[in-house]
């Protein structure tokens, strides 16, 4: 916990939520889910909450305590809640059903990069502006097993005191649990996370954009030998980027025939490569030495592009030959 709240810089604990289809003891005044929700995560408050003691009708029936009278309501848990437990995530004995994460934009946008290096895929957003913390933040997770990202709602930041500068993503405690893992795997995250891009050197940024590649937030991508690269600039201890990664993930039909691949991928792909399975993935990623800071290293530019290429055409053909030998594996 305290390493993955370090690595997004968040200033809030993340907030550990658990349905109950059982009878509990309520133990909170009459309140907003939003506002318990904010007081676990600012203050470490914990928190059991009932449906005569939730003061929001929108939240009522989004979290499952009653059932729409007029209109459908979209999303929604199934009717059935009789209460809901809400902690700081650490403070939490409960396997949660969900988890609540609340920060400013660029925070966000930091986890939801990792989460699709993890995953392979974008985080969703799925809002309108209403029911956010308890519909998209809660029910979305919980309902469709994916993380979803919200920009709140007036009641949020009119009754629960959410700054403007907030906003609040949920997801599943797996897929808590997998980036909260893959945050400590020092080596690959340190390749997989790079400088964001007002962070690195204007003239490498050009540089680099000049070669070939777009920019992401926090990495370059390109089109390459018949390939989607990825590059990162990776900052050291110093402040200074003296170091690339190439990543190129391999996907196979099903995470059984993954599995299968990746013994054969850790001996097939010696150092300097890294490798990682991830569901139906291999992550290929190769890490090439500067050996200057890049700012320096991007006024040879021909040094620079023969660094580059190098690196490209290393990467390509080498994944190249390992899908040749193991294609009818």
């Amino acid at each position: 916990m305290a390493k993955f709240r370090k690595f997004f810089e968040l200033p809030y604990s993340p907030v550990g939520v658990k349905i109950s289809r059982d009878s509990l003891e309520p133990d909170s005044r009459p309140a907003r889910y939003c506002e318990l929700v904010r007081k676990a995560s600012l203050f470490g408050d914990e928190f059991v909450l009932t449906a005569d003691r939730l003061t929001c009708a929108g939240a009522e029936v989004s979290l499952g305590f009653s059932e729409p009278m007029f209109d459908e309501v979209s999303p929604r848990l199934e009717f059935g809640t009789k209460a809901i437990i809400i902690k700081p995530l650490e403070k939490m004995k409960e396997r949660p059903d969900a988890v609540i994460v609340i920060g400013t934009p660029k925070k966000l946008m930091r986890l939801s990069s990792v989460y699709n290096q993890i995953f392979g895929e974008p985080v969703l957003s799925q809002f309108k502006g209403s029911n956010a913390i308890c519909g998209e933040c809660t029910a979305v997770p919980i309902l469709e097993n994916r993380p979803n990202l919200s920009l709140l709602c007036d009641g949020c930041r009119t009754f629960a005191d959410y700054k403007d500068d907030e906003i609040a993503v949920g997801m599943p405690y797996e897929v808590f649990l997998k980036i909260a893992d893959g945050v400590q795997e020092d080596r690959i995250i340190r390749a997989l996370c790079g400088c964001i891009m007002d962070d690195l050197p204007k003239n490498a940024v050009k540089a680099i954009a000049d070669f070939g590649f777009d920019k992401a937030t926090d990495h370059f991508f390109g089109f390459f030998n018949g390939q989607i690269i990825r590059m990162y600039a990776i900052k050291g201890e110093d402040g200074k980027v003296k170091e690339l990664t190439f990543y190129l993930p391999v996907k196979f039909k099903n995470t059984e025939i993954a599995g299968g691949m990746y013994n054969k991928a850790r001996e097939f792909f010696s150092e300097p490569y890294m490798i990682r399975l991830r569901d139906n993935w291999i992550d290929i990623v190769l890490p090439v030495d500067l050996f200057a800071p890049i700012q320096r290293v991007v006024q040879q530019k021909d040094k620079f592009e023969s660094i580059l290429n190098s690196a490209i055409d290393q990467i390509t053909e080498k994944v190249k030959e390992f899908k040749e030998r193991y294609a009818n594996s």
